[in-house]
């Protein structure tokens, strides 16, 4: 009969519910060396260490204060350029006209001088045309650099 008690204190006990007993020490896991595109502090942290992730999870955010000061000041040289080319673009159109009067009021007698002042004139006006036409494609550029820069700071899992 004790030993049937015995067995049923063994029983009993093993049902406790306790789970397994902790083992003291520590266990490793795998590293994950996690880097930016571009260069920049850290704004902040997403995740929590031990955290897990999944693919397109946010780790962490660089700072972005750069780019769109960046960007802001293009599209202020972006809006400049385009003005300043319609400016020259209506100079160019009064020279030309202004040109063609010139012959034709004064046919043959038109001084030489005067009709070569007015086509110099022009492609002067020509040339800062394409010089403000190259500043605003290169404010596009640096617009679209910046906007792809702020793209990339939030940090991704792949």
């Amino acid at each position: 009969m004790s030993y049937l008690v015995l067995v049923l204190a063994l029983v009993l006990a093993a049902c406790s519910g306790r789970g397994p007993k902790p083992w003291p020490g520590y266990a490793e896991g795998k590293d994950a060396f996690v880097s930016a595109s571009q260069p920049g502090w850290i704004d902040s942290i997403a995740v929590k260490p031990g955290q897990t992730v999944k693919t397109g999870t946010v780790l962490f955010t660089l700072d972005d204060a750069k780019q769109p000061a960046l960007r802001d000041e293009a599209e202020v040289t972006l809006r400049e350029a385009k003005a300043q080319a319609a400016k020259a673009q209506a100079q160019l159109l009064q020279a030309r006209q202004k040109l063609a009067h010139d012959k034709s009021v004064i046919a043959g007698a038109a001084s030489r001088s005067a009709r070569d002042s007015a086509r110099n004139d022009s492609q002067e006006l020509l040339t800062q045309i394409a010089q403000f036409k190259a500043q605003a494609q290169q404010a596009r550029a640096t617009i679209g650099s910046a906007e792809d820069q702020l793209s990339q700071r939030p940090i991704r899992a792949r």
